[in-house]
């Protein structure tokens, strides 16, 4: 979770400033809820320290001020860059849950014409709890869906 956090929390950003709770309520509603405040302070402090965001007090509605983060030029590059790179690291993922990959083949390498595919892909693989196809979870995740439950696991009894 933690290589994964800055590109969240400058996700988060990107279209608004906010404070550390709000910031931590935005992670928990898109499924994030594992973040706790020891977590995304340290993160969003490095991103300070590499100037992907900036940071500045406002007054606060009735109480203390709030420390707001807001976005930097630097951070939206980074965003833009490691956006790019979860986006290909995912392919490669799919790619490999999705079939038999040659290992002669490179990355993007595509059949010479007229040979038959080297590894097409199942439109669903069906779980063995219910019929859902691989990625429909109950929250629309992926990996989680691919998890074994305990009743999948070799030595467990049910």
């Amino acid at each position: 979770m933690r290589a994964v956090l800055p590109l969240c929390l400058l996700g988060a950003l990107r279209h608004e400033e906010s404070y550390g709770y709000a910031l931590l309520q935005q992670l928990t509603a898109a499924g994030l809820e594992s973040v706790k405040p020891a977590t995304l302070y340290p993160a969003l402090n490095r991103l300070a320290e590499d100037g992907a965001v900036e940071v500045h007090w406002r007054a606060g509605e009735g109480g203390p001020g709030r420390k707001c983060y807001r976005i930097t030029q630097v951070g939206r590059e980074r965003l833009d860059a490691e956006w790019s790179a979860w986006e290909n690291f995912g392919a490669s993922v799919s790619r490999l849950l999705t079939g038999p990959v040659p290992a002669s083949s490179p990355p993007g390498a595509t059949a010479p014409p007229g040979a038959p595919a080297a590894h097409p892909a199942p439109t669903a693989i069906p779980d063995p709890v219910g019929a859902r196809p691989l990625g429909a979870g109950p929250h629309g995740s992926g990996p989680a869906d691919m998890r074994p439950t305990d009743a999948q696991q070799p030595g467990m009894s049910t």
